[in-house]
């Protein structure tokens, strides 16, 4: 078989018992080859900062679950050591758009924040459509219209929303609003 390759592809072969030995020198001359992986910054690992004292942190985010047809919420609520006061993470029986999810789950955590008594927090979240929205108080411009103003629990328009910050967008350095009276 190996001469009839040879005549095939007109090129010569090396004897079974050397391959080895020449995957072997082929793949050093590749390395030899390849340049060298330049030195990278360690990626900085992305760190919970927590809420002033006497304040909450409410961290919320929305997952969409393609293959059931459903989307997921997910809320924590966190005091000023990192310690979790409280948590749910529901599932919504219809498959929202993103942007509807986060709309939706920033209104549940203000909600759920109610029900467990706590007031005055820092909300953050991943969608600057949301959290600015959710500052200027005018959800009726946003692309999930008015769902946030009533549909969505009316949270906007009740208390005072505060600033709203850009993190650096890793992973756990999302946005943040600081809510009261809500």
């Amino acid at each position: 078989m190996a001469q009839r390759n040879q005549v095939r592809t007109q090129q010569s072969f090396p004897p079974l018992n050397q391959l080895a030995q020449v995957a072997h020198d082929r793949y050093a001359e590749f390395r030899a080859l390849k340049p060298a992986p330049s030195p990278s910054r360690p990626k900085r690992r992305a760190q919970w900062k927590p809420p002033d004292q006497d304040t909450f942190k409410i961290n919320f985010d929305g997952a969409i679950f393609a293959e059931e047809k459903c989307s997921g919420l997910a809320v924590i609520i966190r005091n000023q050591k990192g310690l979790v006061m409280a948590s749910m993470a529901p599932r919504v029986p219809q498959q929202l758009q993103p942007i509807e999810i986060e709309a939706l789950v920033a209104c549940k955590a203000l909600e759920f924040a109610k029900e467990v008594g706590i007031y005055d927090a820092v909300l953050e979240g991943n969608s600057l459509l949301v959290m600015t929205t959710l500052k200027t108080k005018n959800p009726a411009l946003a692309p999930f219209g008015d769902g946030m103003g009533h549909g969505y629990g009316g949270v906007v328009g009740r208390g005072e929303v505060g600033r709203c910050e850009v993190g650096h967008g890793e992973v756990g350095h999302g946005l943040t609003v600081e809510v009261s009276g809500f």
